[in-house]
């Protein structure tokens, strides 16, 4: 019996059948082995240059997980369920391509599973991101990215994904 925990974990629970209860005669004991973690990362961006070339970044420092980089213009509500764990990019508040985005979050719960936040350096792309995620009640990472720093997006990734 497979049972998914907090959509970013995925655990198998056991029973053994050969011991029982001696009060019940039920079978009883159980054990719980992890079988999987994130597996699958869906990265939206506006498709501005600086922000797909981060996204890209992003992705190549992921290694075994699978990436995909999607321009929101070009996503469909269908790309958001078989994810585990999100990244939203946009450089300036409120992109036209993010309509669709926004539509879906607001009317979907993706509760416990992981999402990071990056823009260019605007606090208000960063508002707005948080604010079309907040429905969807999505573990934020609570540090944003912003790309014009020095840091190194593949460890903001990685430190996001271990939330």
């Amino acid at each position: 019996m497979r049972v998914r925990i907090c959509s970013s974990v995925l655990l198998r629970l056991t029973f053994s059948l050969k011991q029982r209860s001696k009060l019940t005669r039920h079978p009883q004991g159980a054990s719980i082995a992890l079988v999987d973690s994130i597996k699958h990362v869906l990265i939206v961006v506006d498709g501005t240059t600086s922000i797909l070339k981060a996204a890209t970044a992003m992705q190549k420092s992921l290694g075994d997980i699978r990436s995909i980089v999607r321009n929101a213009s070009e996503f469909t509500p269908v790309d958001i369920l078989p994810a585990d764990a999100y990244f939203f990019g946009c450089e300036s508040d409120r992109p036209v391509s993010f309509a669709e985005l926004e539509r879906v979050l607001k009317g979907i719960n993706l509760a416990g599973r992981p999402c990071g936040l990056f823009s260019l350096a605007s606090n208000e792309a960063i508002e707005y991101l948080r604010s079309i995620v907040r429905d969807a009640d999505l573990r934020l990472q609570p540090k944003p990215f912003l790309i014009s720093g020095k840091a190194d997006i593949g460890i903001w990734a990685a430190e996001t994904l271990r939330l």
